[in-house]
């Protein structure tokens, strides 16, 4: 049994974690953990790749677009900048410029 801690309106909860797992986590992780538990990144590396594949041989929508993939990319270097800067807070790029109120969510529904 692990602890975890959960933050709302500013209180501190501690939840046993087996039991939130059990009932939040994503059917996609579920039924993969043992498979993923290898590969890089805690086995999100695996998740992504299989979500892809599975999305490109059923004719679905891919998990990720190309403004996904740019935020997702433009982390590492607004770090360094935001480093550099003494930790000074660095604005995050609108890749979309504003699109991405009328995007639907494909990943992980």
């Amino acid at each position: 049994m692990a602890i975890m801690y959960m933050y709302k309106e500013s209180l501190s909860l501690i939840v046993d974690s087996d039991e939130w797992f059990k009932k939040y986590d994503h059917k996609l992780w579920a039924s993969l953990e043992s498979q993923a538990a290898e590969a890089g990144h805690g086995g999100m590396d695996y998740i992504m790749m299989y979500d892809l594949i599975d999305a490109i041989r059923n004719k679905k929508p891919a998990p990720m677009d190309c403004y996904d993939a740019a935020a997702w990319s433009a982390i590492s270097g607004l770090s360094e900048m935001s480093i550099a800067r003494g930790g000074a807070l660095v604005d995050f790029p609108d890749f979309t410029r504003g699109q991405w109120i009328h995007r639907q969510p494909q990943f992980a529904l």
